[in-house]
């Protein structure tokens, strides 16, 4: 269990690789050191990797004072109403009316094409940029990536990596084709790009590769851990049976709450899936599993050799065949499932959050959302909240002319304008008037053509993200549920013990390992096997590469600790 008090060690300890804790394949390799070349260990620190780089200094923005301020855990300042009298932090266009080419991936409809959409336009202006997106949905973006690569057709500004990668060669894939940011960023040369300045210390480390800076850090939910981390509930449906607090003593207590709000003859099941994360694996917080790795003296034990991710798997299996999962919840669940009442927990990430509760209350304004923080399984057991990686994903720039590089890293300082800016306005909610107006409270609402000329899915939006804030004033009390859900998990932080050490196994066959015990663990959380088919995939994964990556990380412990 980590204290988070602790403040420049373990910000920076945040950065942990996180997986799926009962399988998920989300395995963040891109996320990890690139290793130099000729005779470096296969697992060294990260200090080993970044000697004689100065990180970027932080330069917090001087922000207008919040209702309520920041914890040192990581949650993020409250704003009850925009700050009066926004500030400019960009003080003129960057460029000279060029083109700039970004490619990255979006998530739902595709944004409102240029010639109908005054925020894109206003954008361009601001800038100085004719700002040319191309971008993909997100479940073909990996392979659209690829193909620019190997048809040497990059953009200018690309996402590299969100929230994982497979790319299995990214040290040299940096070194051949993106751009060096080191003399740009490292140390006070950053303070050339105030907004980039504002990023927190701890998003970093992982932008480093053979100790050179190849990326500028997304931080959107970055801390919060992956996608999943946070169980949503409909908290209309437990108030129904008097469970309406979300607090459960013990497994035992929990299952008789999912049992009552469970109506299959009505089509209602306690949980389910929307998209593509999986519920099963949620519940190794509650069992007190490791955040991917334990260390205990310097030995490493992987979560799924542990007795508590085996009985958080074996809890899960028991929900299943208890009958109060989503039948559909193997093949990805219902379309729409949890907002249309199909089943009343849905696994998803703070990041996510503002956006279901939007999406709930417009189904059902009694819907009432809320967050289930993970509980004691057997009331004893400390249950822990695994922390995420501090970002959310990587955007690399083209290898490029000095000159070129500067204006770009100029475009990505607007694009991270950080709250309370005027800025931030355009970035989030579009052109005054047309996209959106104030309120009589002094809060931008947005119009009917603010919501599609700004989606938050798209254009901007994928590549850089200032730190967050709690603020929307639309959403009732949103933001004090928010803040004490993300104050009670972040209490149990638990970060992962190899957060910054570099696996050569691992980052070259760590995906294709894990994927092997996710689709065994999937098979035994669905009915498809049993319990037991968990030790021989063990096995296998030890047998196949498992053991090579533990003695990598122990040797890069070995080696972190002096």
């Amino acid at each position: 269990m980590s204290e988070l008090t602790r403040r420049g060690f373990m910000r920076l300890a945040a950065n942990g690789l996180v997986a799926g804790a009962l399988g998920t394949p989300l395995v963040f390799a891109a996320c990890r050191p690139a290793a130099p070349g000729g005779g470096t260990p296969a697992g060294v620190s990260r200090s080993a990797l970044t000697a004689g780089l100065k990180l970027p200094t932080h330069v917090p923005f001087q922000a207008p004072k919040p209702d309520m301020e920041p914890t040192v855990s990581g949650v993020p300042p409250v704003y009850n109403a925009y700050p009066s009298g926004p500030l400019k932090t960009v003080p003129g266009p960057i460029g000279k009316g060029g083109d700039v080419t970004l490619t990255g991936r979006f998530i739902g409809p595709p944004a409102t094409p240029f010639e109908q959409n005054v925020a894109w336009q206003e954008m361009n202006k601001q800038v100085g940029f004719n700002l040319k997106f191309n971008m993909y949905p997100q479940a073909d973006y990996a392979t659209r990536l690829q193909t620019l690569i190997a048809g040497g057709q990059l953009p200018d500004i690309f996402v590299q990596a969100s929230q994982a990668s497979t790319m299995q060669s990214e040290p040299e894939f940096m070194e051949a084709q993106a751009a060096d940011l080191t003399t740009f960023l490292a140390g006070d040369a950053i303070k050339d790009y105030p907004n980039l300045a504002n990023l927190p210390s701890y998003a970093w480390p992982t932008m480093v590769f053979n100790g050179k800076i190849f990326g500028i850090p997304r931080l959107k939910g970055g801390l919060a851990g992956p996608n999943g981390t946070s169980l949503i509930a409909q908290g209309k449906a437990f108030d129904a049976i008097g469970q309406g607090s979300l607090t459960f003593k013990n497994t035992g207590e929990f299952s008789s709450a999912l049992k009552a709000v469970t109506n299959a003859r009505a089509g209602v099941f306690a949980l389910g899936q929307t998209g593509l994360i999986a519920p099963h694996w949620w519940f190794a917080q509650c069992f007190g599993a490791p955040n991917q790795w334990r260390s205990v003296g310097g030995k490493l034990t992987r979560d799924w050799e542990t007795d508590e991710y085996r009985a958080a798997l074996a809890y899960f299996r028991s929900l299943w065949d208890m009958g109060v999962v989503h039948p559909e919840t193997p093949s990805g669940g219902p379309t729409n499932g949890f907002y249309a009442g199909k089943h009343v927990l849905w696994p998803n990430s703070f990041i996510a959050f503002d956006t279901t509760w939007a999406s709930s209350v417009r189904q059902d304004p009694d819907f009432k959302p809320r967050v289930i923080t993970p509980f004691s399984a057997d009331g004893s057991v400390q249950p822990v909240y695994h922390l995420g990686l501090g970002q959310t994903g990587r955007t690399v720039l083209r290898k490029a002319s000095p000159e070129r590089v500067k204006e770009l890293l100029g475009l990505l300082n607007y694009f991270v304008a950080p709250f309370g800016s005027q800025e931030y306005l355009l970035l989030y909610y579009g052109v005054q008037g047309a996209d959106w107006t104030y309120d009589a409270q002094g809060n931008p609402r947005q119009t009917e053509q603010g919501a599609r000329d700004v989606l938050t899915t798209n254009l901007w939006f994928p590549f850089v993200t200032p730190p967050d804030a709690l603020y929307n004033p639309a959403l009732g009390d949103y933001v004090k549920v928010a803040r004490q859900a993300q104050v009670e998990s972040f209490a149990l932080a638990l970060t992962n013990p190899v957060a910054g050490l570099y696996s050569k196994t691992d980052a070259s066959q760590g995906t294709a390992l894990t994927q092997r015990i996710a689709d065994t663990v999937t098979g035994i959380a669905y009915g498809r096997d049993g319990l037991s088919a968990l030790d021989e995939a063990v096995r296998t994964w030890r047998r196949d590469g498992g053991d090579q990556i533990r003695a990598e990380y122990e040797q890069a412990l070995q080696v972190a600790s002096g």
